[in-house]
C-alpha cells in the first residue's frame, strides 16, 4: 500500500481552533511514542525533565513496520502497523491502560479513500474519508467494543464536539433519504444519532451549511434567493443583514465565534467582513489584493489570507494587507494544517520563496512576530506545537521557540555518525530529541535544557522518537 501525504486542494479552507480543551492540565506534558525499527520495541512514556516515566513497553512481533501514527488525545495514539513484508495491516490503540489491537474496525486496503481522524472523546474515534464520491464518509468508531457506525457527510463540515463534551453534531441525510441533509447529534453514551430537524435542505442546496467549533449555531447560506441565516440548536433563526456599503458577498462562513464574508476572485477593490455570532455590527477589512485560494482566520482582529499566487498576507480593519511570504508552492505544500499551523492558530510556518532553497519562518499572527527562522533546501519541514515551546525542524537543523520566556536556540551539534530523529520542547522548556545510527543499530532519547551548562543526558536506550501526526482539524 502507498502511503499518501494529506494535500488540500479545495479553494477555501477555514481552520477552526482546537473544538474542547484537553482535560490533562497544560503544565502536563503529552505522552510521547518512541520505536525501534531493527527489534520493534514500543515505547510509550511521560517525560518528565531528564528522566522518562514508560507507560507502556511492548516488543511487537518480528519485522513489524511503524507506519502511520496519530496522536488522538494526549495520552492516547493511533498507529498503523504491516508485517516486513506488507502484506498485512494491523492498527493499535495505544491508551493510557495499555495496547489494544483495533484492527477489525480497520480495511487499509479496501476503502477507496484512507480516512483521517478529527476528533476523539471517551473512547469513540470519529474518522473522515474525504474523497469519497459522491460524499465523504464519517465513522464513529468505538475502540473499547470494537464497533462502527458509518454516515455520509460533508468533507469540511467536520464533526462537532458540544461544549460539555457529551455530544457530537454533523451534517448528515436524513436515515431512508439520500436528498434530505440535517444536523444530526451523535449522543456518546447511548450511542444513538437523532436528527434535529432543523436545517430542512436538499442534496441540492449541499453543502452550504457551516458552524461555529461546538455545532451551537450553525449558518444556513442563502437557499433559491433567500438571504443566510444563523439556526441555532435551541431553534432560533437569526436573518443575516448586509453590511452598510452593499450587498453580502458570496462566500460567507463561521469563524469560532464570528462569521466571515469575502469577495472572492475579485481583481481589485475586494472586501473582507467580519461580525460576532451575537452581534449584528460588521467590521470592514480593505483588500487591495485579488482574494482567491485560502482564507484562514483571525487572531484577535487580524486577518490571514491568501492571494492568487498563494502569498500569505496579514490584513487589518486599519490599514493595507502586510505580505508576510509563501505557502502553498513553499514549504507548507506537503504538510497537513496541522504541521502548518499550531492547533489554536496563533503561529504559522512560511517561506520567504515559492520555490528552494528558501527561508522559512515561523510567525506568531497575535504579537505580528518572526519567532523563528531558518534556511531550508528541502520540502520535508516539520512545525511542532507543544504547551513548551516550538520545533523547528528543517533536516538541515531544528531551530526552537520557549514559551515561557521567548529564548530560541538549536540543539547541540552531533557527531557525525549520528542524526536527530524528532525533538519537541517541553514544559519545563527542556527538549526531548532522538538520536539514532541505522547502520549500528543505535537508537536512543535524550534530554537537554539549554539553560545550563550540562550537556545533553540519556533520557532512554534502544528506541528513538518516532513522527506523530495531530489530527485533521475541523
Amino acid at each position: 500500500m502507498k502511503l499518501r501525504s494529506l494535500i488540500f486542494m479545495l479553494v477555501i479552507v477555514i481552520l477552526l481552533p482546537l473544538q474542547r480543551a484537553a482535560s490533562q492540565d497544560d503544565t502536563s506534558p503529552e505522552w510521547m511514542l518512541a520505536f525501534n525499527p531493527v527489534t520493534s520495541r514500543l515505547v510509550v512514556f511521560e517525560p518528565q525533565a531528564d528522566t522518562a516515566n514508560i507507560m507502556l513497553d511492548e516488543t511487537l512481533a518480528e519485522g513489524t513496520r511503524l507506519w502511520q501514527v496519530w496522536r488522538i488525545g494526549p495520552h492516547d495514539f493511533l498507529a498503523q502497523t504491516s508485517d516486513a513484508d506488507r502484506e498485512t495491516y494491523s492498527t493499535l490503540w495505544l491508551s493510557d491502560d495499555g495496547l489494544h489491537d483495533v484492527s477489525a474496525l480497520f480495511d487499509w486496503t479496501g476503502w477507496e479513500s484512507e480516512p483521517e481522524p478529527v476528533l476523539f472523546e471517551q473512547g469513540r474515534l470519529v474518522m473522515i474519508a474525504s474523497r469519497n464520491f459522491p460524499y465523504p464518509i464519517l465513522y464513529i468508531m468505538d475502540l473499547p467494543n470494537q464497533q462502527v457506525q458509518t454516515f455520509p457527510a460533508v468533507d469540511y463540515i467536520s464533526p462537532r464536539l458540544s461544549s460539555d463534551g457529551s455530544k457530537i453534531r454533523f451534517v448528515a441525510p436524513l436515515p431512508d433519504t439520500e436528498d434530505q441533509w440535517e444536523i444530526m447529534e451523535y449522543d456518546l453514551a447511548s450511542g444513538e444519532a437523532t436528527p434535529l430537524n432543523l436545517l430542512q435542505l436538499t442534496s441540492s442546496a449541499m453543502p452550504l451549511v457551516n458552524s461555529d467549533p461546538f455545532g451551537d449555531v450553525w449558518l444556513r447560506r442563502g437557499v433559491e434567493g433567500n438571504p443566510p441565516e444563523l439556526i441555532g440548536i435551541d431553534g432560533s433563526v437569526r436573518t443575516l443583514e448586509p453590511p452598510p456599503t452593499g450587498s453580502l458577498p458570496r462566500f460567507i462562513n463561521i469563524w469560532h465565534d464570528r462569521i466571515l464574508a469575502t469577495d472572492l476572485l475579485c481583481e481589485a477593490d475586494c472586501m473582507a467582513y467580519t461580525q460576532p455570532l451575537n452581534g449584528t455590527e460588521w467590521t470592514t477589512y480593505p483588500m487591495p489584493i485579488m482574494l482567491t485560494g485560502i482564507i484562514y482566520g483571525f487572531v484577535g482582529d487580524r486577518l490571514v489570507v491568501t492571494d492568487a499566487d498563494e502569498r500569505l498576507y496579514l490584513a487589518t480593519p486599519d490599514s493595507p494587507p502586510q505580505p508576510l511570504g509563501y505557502l502553498s508552492e513553499g514549504p507548507n505544500y506537503r504538510l497537513t494544517p496541522g504541521f502548518t499551523w499550531s492547533p489554536d492558530l496563533r503561529f504559522v510556518v512560511f517561506g520567504d520563496a515559492p520555490t528552494f532553497p528558501t527561508t522559512v519562518h515561523v510567525y506568531a499572527v497575535e504579537t505580528n512576530q518572526i519567532l523563528l527562522s531558518g534556511e531550508t533546501e528541502s520540502p520535508n519541514i516539520v512545525a511542532t506545537y507543544t504547551t513548551g515551546g516550538i520545533t523547528l525542524d528543517l533536516r538541515e537543523e531544528t531551530h526552537f521557540y520557549r514559551h515561557a520566556d521567548g529564548q530560541t536556540f538549536n540543539l547541540p551539534p552531533l557527531d557525525q555518525s549520528l542524526r536527530y530523529g524528532g525533538a519537541q520542547v517541553l514544559p519545563d522548556g527542556g527538549i526531548v530529541f532522538g538520536v539514532e545510527n541505522h547502520d549500528v543499530g543505535l537508537y536512543q532519547i535524550r534530554y537537554f535544557d539549554p539553560r545550563t551548562d550540562d550537556g545533553p543526558s540519556m533520557m532512554l536506550d534502544g528506541v528513538t522518537l518516532r513522527s506523530v501526526s495531530p489530527m485533521r482539524q475541523p
